[in-house]
C-alpha cells in the first residue's frame, strides 16, 4: 500500500513540476528509487541554489545556458513518509529543494531566501543530486548529511554538516562543514569579498593563484599548518596559527578547524 501511495505522489509531483520522472524497485529490501529530471534556462549573473538534507550534491560545468537537474531519491518501500524534489524559478535564478516532511507530515516549503530544513523527518530517505551548471552563475549547494562536489567556472558557496566539500572553480568559493574535510582550488584573483573555509573535524586544503591580494588568518587546535606562501606560522600553546598578507592584503581569507591540518597552497 505504501508503494502505491509513493507512485501516486510521484505522478502528482511530475504533473506539477513538468519534469521527467521514473520509478523502479530494486534490491531484496524493496528499495524504491525515484528519478527526477528537469531542464531550464538560467541567465548570466543569476544564482542556482540546491538544498538537500540526506545525500550528496555533485555539479559540473555545462555549455550554453541550460541548467540540468537530475536527482535520485532512495527510499524504502515500507517507509510511510514521502520526499519530493521541486524546482522553483524566480527573478534571481533557480532554487532546487529536496522536500522532506516536517513533524506534522507536511512537506517543507521550497522558497528562495527561506530555509525550512530544521524540522524535517524521514531521515532514512536519501536524495542524490547531479547538476549541470552553466558558466557565469553563482552556485549555492547545501546539504546536511552528504558530500558536496563541484567543478565549475563560476563562484561557489557550499555547505554541509556531515560530509566533505571538494570544489574546483575558475572563480572564487567558500565552504563550511562540521564533520568533514574541505579541499578547494580557486582560479579567481579579483575576489571582491573575503572568503572563509571552516570545519570542526577535518582538514582544510585551499589552493589559490599567485597574485591574490589577501590577508590570511587561520588556526587549528589539533593539527599542523603548512603553506607555499611567505606567511607566518606560530604555535600558542596547543593552537597553531597562520597570519600574514599577500599583495595588498585587500580581502580576508579565513581558515579554521579544530581537529585537522591546514594547507594553503599555490595553484599551478
Amino acid at each position: 500500500m505504501t508503494t502505491i501511495r509513493a507512485l501516486a505522489a510521484l505522478s502528482i509531483a511530475a504533473a506539477l513540476t513538468a519534469c521527467d520522472t521514473s520509478v523502479s524497485i530494486n534490491g531484496p529490501d524493496g528499495e524504491l528509487r525515484r528519478s527526477f529530471h528537469w531542464e531550464g534556462t538560467v541567465e548570466l549573473g543569476s544564482t542556482v541554489e540546491v538544498r538537500g538534507v540526506n545525500g550528496s550534491i555533485r555539479a559540473q560545468s555545462a555549455p550554453g545556458r541550460t541548467l540540468i537537474v537530475h536527482a535520485t531519491i532512495h527510499v524504502s518501500a515500507v517507509l510511510a513518509s514521502q520526499v519530493e524534489v521541486q524546482v522553483v524559478e524566480h527573478e534571481d535564478g533557480v532554487t532546487v529543494c529536496a522536500r522532506y516532511p516536517d513533524r506534522s507530515g507536511r512537506l517543507i516549503a521550497c522558497l528562495p531566501d527561506r530555509d525550512s530544513r530544521n524540522d524535517v523527518e524521514a531521515r532514512n530517505v536519501r536524495v542524490e543530486f547531479t547538476i549541470d551548471v552553466p558558466d557565469g552563475v553563482t552556485f549555492l549547494p547545501s546539504t546536511v548529511n552528504g558530500e558536496v562536489t563541484a567543478d565549475l567556472q563560476g563562484d561557489i558557496v557550499a555547505s554541509t554538516v556531515n560530509g566533505n566539500v571538494n570544489l574546483v572553480t575558475e572563480g572564487i568559493a567558500e565552504a563550511a562543514t562540521v564533520n568533514g574535510s574541505i579541499a578547494v582550488s580557486l582560479g579567481g584573483t579579483n575576489w571582491g569579498r573575503g572568503l572563509s573555509f571552516t570545519t570542526v573535524n577535518g582538514s582544510i586544503r585551499v589552493a589559490i593563484p599567485d597574485g591574490c591580494d589577501v590577508r590570511v588568518e587561520g588556526s587549528t587546535l589539533n593539527g599542523r599548518i603548512s603553506t607555499d606562501f611567505p606567511l607566518t606560522i606560530t604555535r600558542d600553546g596547543v593552537v597553531e596559527r597562520i597570519r600574514g598578507s599577500l599583495g595588498a592584503g585587500t580581502w580576508n581569507l579565513l581558515l579554521t578547524t579544530v581537529n585537522g591540518d591546514i594547507a594553503l597552497l599555490e595553484r599551478n
